[in-house]
């Protein structure tokens, strides 16, 4: 069966790869693999310290599978073929292993645009992701955001 991963950061961003993502699904008769990736080596974004009292890391990741599930459930409950994730690690690294590793047709990710300090510091996962992978990726932007072409 085919198989599409979305991966999600719980963003209103992600939202629209759901929606992309599970239209194509539709189509194609694909299961889609929903995943976030935690990295653990990184101060933690704010929705992860929503997530959890404790710092603990095993909590943390218990709650994000929670969450995911839940996201799951709201975006993709009519769409019976469906399954979740957390993953751990370098997340352009795990999303690619990932994706081999289940053989995987595409990936769907959603672009913020960050700033160009952002961009400059850290990178862009989608971007790292689109460069090093064999497997195609679908990068998705949500029509709220808007990108200064300078």
């Amino acid at each position: 069966m085919i198989t599409i991963i979305v991966t999600t950061d719980f963003s209103k961003s992600a939202r629209v790869a759901y929606t992309i993502a599970k239209t194509i699904a539709e189509k194609m008769d694909a299961r889609i693999e929903l995943i976030h990736v935690l990295n653990p080596n990184i101060m933690p974004p704010v929705y992860y310290q929503q997530l959890a009292v404790s710092t603990e890391l095993g909590e943390v990741r218990l709650n994000l599978q929670k969450k995911l599930k839940k996201e799951l459930n709201e975006y993709f409950s009519n769409y019976k073929n469906s399954g979740c994730h957390v993953l751990e690690g370098l997340p352009f690294k795990e999303i690619i292993q990932y994706a081999q590793k289940i053989e995987a047709f595409f990936i769907v990710m959603a672009s913020h645009g960050h700033s160009a300090m952002n961009q400059l510091l850290f990178g862009s996962t989608v971007d790292k992701v689109v460069r090093k992978s064999s497997i195609p990726v679908l990068s998705v932007r949500d029509s709220d955001i808007h990108f200064e072409l300078s």
